[in-house]
């Protein structure tokens, strides 16, 4: 019995890595159950047998893709160090893991698709509560010992690096476009351009002995 869970547990693992990889580069509309039942070698049965629908496949791709991205950025962001630490290792994974990415094109999708996808908007607006929680939760620590000016707006700051991430993420995506580069790469050219934005920020929102 254990056994066959097992084997139940690991298709659906596959199922759901060829899902994200599929509905990230056709788009929702476009990525068919047929077509992944194809690329896995089996029948569509199985996957009706998961997931009601093409719907329920998206929602629970989804769901495995911010899963990750989420515990890599609680462990970054409750780690014991400075938030300028954390702040630049959050923006460097944001560049290089591939979950950033797919959850990135797969919130795009979402957002097109809202109507039937409105199972997978709940969800979005969940995580999105869970990830200001524990982010603010750092910066308001990080203002408490005084690395953060005491009159600095949190959730300006909160607002202003998510647009940072955004803007990393499209870079990304362009350069993987346009020229590609190596995980190594990315990660300095991260480090160098994260290090001039806080060179204009920090005066606003960090303690100048910080």
């Amino acid at each position: 019995m254990r056994r066959i869970s097992q084997d139940i547990d690991l298709q659906n693992e596959q199922i759901l890595n060829t899902a994200i990889q599929q509905f990230c580069e056709k788009g929702y509309a476009k990525t068919r159950m047929e077509d992944i039942a194809q690329i896995l070698g089996i029948t569509k049965t199985p996957l009706y047998y998961h997931f009601k629908d093409k719907a329920g496949l998206f929602d629970a791709a989804y769901r495995r893709a911010m899963n990750e991205v989420y515990n890599n950025d609680l462990k970054i962001f409750t780690k014991n160090c400075c938030l300028y630490d954390k702040l630049v290792e959050a923006f460097v994974a944001c560049a290089i893991s591939s979950h950033q990415l797919q959850i990135s094109e797969m919130s795009r999708i979402v957002g097109k698709e809202s109507e039937e996808l409105s199972k997978t908007v709940e969800y979005m607006n969940e995580m999105n509560a869970l990830f200001y929680q524990f982010k603010t939760a750092a910066m308001k620590e990080a203002q408490r010992s005084g690395e953060i000016r005491a009159d600095a707006d949190i959730d300006e700051l909160y607002t202003l690096i998510n647009c940072c991430y955004s803007g990393v993420l499209e870079w990304v995506v362009g350069q993987e476009h346009q020229r590609p580069m190596s995980d190594i790469d990315r990660e300095n050219m991260v480090k160098r351009l994260i290090g001039k934005v806080f060179i204009a920020i920090k005066p606003l929102y960090f303690n100048s002995d910080s």
